[in-house]
């Protein structure tokens, strides 16, 4: 009876014109959907999803309606990937019955729009990884939203139907599915649906970002028709990682010339130009900024170690940003903005941008395009800019004239950066959730070109109960302490930069890492390879050594990399990162295969996992703690991953003795320190130009 009353109202919105009014929200199986079916929507690109339940499952009981449990608990995290793809990862205890990892995805397809009558199509797969999958299941939906005239009320209604295939042990979606959902409001609607084995209604709270700014919520109240009534709750947040203010400019507040730099009649010097082929458009004008000006104004942003040249029609910029912690191209849009002013006088500009007082990415680009582009930003200005700007080799710094040299160095200054450091292990075998939580802090001084001292301290902040020396996860734990103190020396080439590093490193092992990176265009290719020495007999030595490369598809800022060797653990094998970045919030989906140097109790040959990540900045966009006796911030590039285990044969979650594919990253690394998590490159630049 229940199915005769939902199913028909799926048709009748072919009667009424489409109109895509009713918000898209969680459902409590991880996907996108009604209360327990899903629909052809999909998270919005770019949306951080979490979401907590409480729903009791029945499917896994044998309908035992009259047992009691403790409460269970649904948590689930989501990310709108692409426009029309989303994943999501679900932990699902239910005391006596199940704790479950499982991956959710949904594609919806890419149909024209154009056409009224169209219905919205998806395809999804449910727990689809692992051994012991207690909600697998694969299926295809489809659904239509539509306004239904009731004289000046005008609620709208999707209803959706779909066919699933189910490989687990119940009969959720194994076959026909479909639900309604009515928006009586903007904020509230009402749904019904049915899985194929159960019918729920429910209603849902709806607050939208544009009221809270930050993020929008949701609250579903959902009531089980199968079993007597018996109601569960949902509270969703989503957030937006690509906010509006992220690729606009600077204000400008914070950067005009001041008026006191513009009385200056200096004019720049005649050497041979860079440019022989291109006639000068040197302005005879006697009003126009002094390059000291220019110094002092980008020393007062607090960009360090500047240098200041020119070439007839050139001007040329080095300097090194520590204040714009978020993103390179802050700095960068301070320097072009700031010195396109000088437009009138130069035609041309190399900027150099350092690190640790080394060049490490040089570019050249049009003045006078920058000054249209920030006069008036529009995609035609925006294109002529783009396609002024080159990279340059960084030698070509000896064809200047340097009048301003080394402005507000960085030497001896110290520089200190706190970081929560996290440890965590989610559905295992052993509980729902083991962590351990600490904070770190690493000390930075520069002692001369490219070379560098770091030390890096820990100290315990909190842990569970199961997380111990003696634990299974005692590999993982640790006591605090001093954890490294190392010294770098980092030289750049065109291409890259090297740095070798040496000293102590995790707690208990001296030793020596070298690290390469090698950028050419969209193609990122990295050596790192080191020995170590234990200081504790009961310890092994460390040798590593790992192969990389990254391919960098530009327009959607995706970084696929794919890295094999000997790791940390002496495992030997491989893993694939796919990471995509959301202005300066980046989130990385991985898989690891290693094999261990010795049989391990109770591992694999190989071990597998797969792990989701995010990595965002724990600081200002600009840095506030900044002055004459050094520097405090959090950590710029902060990531977290949890994992786990898949294809073992016995179904389960196991935790070996050992970190698999452990990629020993040191306090300077090339990729984060240098290149700004690697995205320093000329495609990044063009493709961002509106963060200027």
């Amino acid at each position: 009876m229940k199915r005769k009353i939902l199913l028909p109202l799926l048709f009748i919105g072919y009667l009424w014109s489409s109109e895509e009014i009713v918000f898209t929200h969680p459902s409590f199986q991880g996907y996108t959907g009604l209360i327990n079916t899903p629909n052809a929507q999909v998270l919005d690109e770019g949306s951080l999803s979490f979401t907590f339940n409480n729903q009791f499952d029945y499917h896994l009981s044998d309908y035992d309606y009259d047992i009691d449990t403790d409460t269970p608990k649904d948590f689930v995290f989501g990310i709108g990937l692409f426009q029309n793809l989303e994943i999501q990862g679900r932990l699902k205890d239910q005391p006596g019955y199940v704790r479950d990892l499982s991956p959710n995805i949904k594609f919806r397809l890419p149909l024209p729009s154009s056409n009224p009558w169209l219905p919205d199509i998806a395809v999804g797969a449910q727990d689809f990884a692992g051994e012991a999958n207690h909600y697998e299941n694969y299926y295809a939906v489809l659904d239509k939203s539509f306004t239904m005239p009731l004289g000046k009320w005008h609620p709208a209604v999707r209803g959706s139907v779909g066919y699933g295939y189910s490989r687990s042990n119940h009969e959720r979606m194994d076959g026909l599915f479909g639900g309604v959902e009515i928006s009586l409001a903007e904020w509230f609607s009402i749904m019904g649906d049915y899985d194929g084995e159960e019918t729920f209604v429910g209603g849902l709270l709806h607050i939208p970002q544009s009221t809270l700014k930050i993020a929008s919520i949701d609250l579903l109240l959902s009531s089980n028709l199968s079993n007597n009534g018996e109601s569960s709750v949902l509270i969703n947040l989503t957030f937006p990682l690509m906010s509006k203010r992220s690729d606009k400019a600077i204000d400008k507040s914070d950067t005009v010339l001041p008026s006191r730099h513009l009385e200056s009649t200096e004019s720049p010097s005649k050497v041979t130009p860079i440019h022989p082929n291109t006639p000068s458009s040197v302005s005879t004008k006697a009003t126009i900024p002094t390059l000291d000006a220019l110094a002092d104004i980008l020393t007062d942003q607090g960009l360090q170690n500047i240098d200041i040249g020119r070439n007839n029609d050139t001007i040329f910029i080095a300097y090194e940003n520590i204040a714009y912690l978020h993103n390179e191209l802050d700095a960068l849009s301070v320097v072009l903005r700031e010195t396109s002013r000088l437009s009138d006088t130069y035609r041309h500009i190399i900027i150099q941008i350092k690190k640790s007082a080394i060049p490490v990415f040089t570019f050249q680009s049009s003045l006078e395009a920058a000054d249209n582009y920030f006069k008036n930003p529009s995609p035609g200005t925006k294109r002529a800019l783009a396609h002024t700007i080159k990279e340059v080799p960084h030698t070509i710094r000896r064809q200047m004239e340097i009048v301003q040299k080394n402005t507000a160095s960085l030497r001896f200054l110290p520089h200190l950066v706190i970081s929560p450091e996290l440890t965590t292990f989610l559905g295992t075998d052993l509980g729902v959730l083991d962590y351990q939580l600490l904070l770190a802090a690493t000390g930075y001084l520069n002692l001369y070109d490219g070379v560098d001292l770091t030390v890096r301290a820990v100290a315990k902040v909190s842990e569970s109960d199961n997380m111990n020396k003696e634990s299974w996860f005692g590999y993982a734990y640790s006591d605090g302490g001093l954890s490294s103190a190392m010294a770098h020396y980092s030289y750049g080439f065109d291409m890259g930069v090297n740095t070798l590093s040496a000293g102590l490193y995790d707690y208990d092992y001296v030793g020596v890492t070298d690290q390469a990176l090698f950028k050419n265009g969209n193609h990122t290719f990295g050596l790192k390879g080191g020995y170590y020495a234990s200081t504790d007999d009961d310890k092994d030595d460390r040798t590593f050594l790992l192969l990389s490369y990254t391919y960098n598809y530009a327009p959607l800022d995706i970084y696929a990399t794919v890295q094999g060797g000997q790791y940390w653990e002496q495992d030997t094998g491989f893993d694939v990162e796919l990471k995509r970045f959301f202005g300066d919030i980046a989130v990385f989906f991985k898989y690891l295969q290693t094999s261990p140097e010795d049989d391990v109790p109770y591992s694999n040959d190989p071990d597998q996992y797969i792990g989701l990540g995010i990595e965002l900045p724990l600081d200002f966009k600009k840095s506030k703690l900044r002055g004459k006796l050094g520097q405090i911030n959090g950590d710029p590039s902060w990531s977290h991953m949890v994992k786990s285990t898949v294809n073992r044969d016995d179904g389960t979650n196991i935790i070996v003795p050992f970190e698999s594919a452990h990629d020993p990253v040191m306090d300077i690394d090339v990729k984060n320190y240098f290149y700004d998590r690697n995205r320093l490159s000329i495609q990044y630049i063009k493709n961002h130009l509106d963060r200027l």
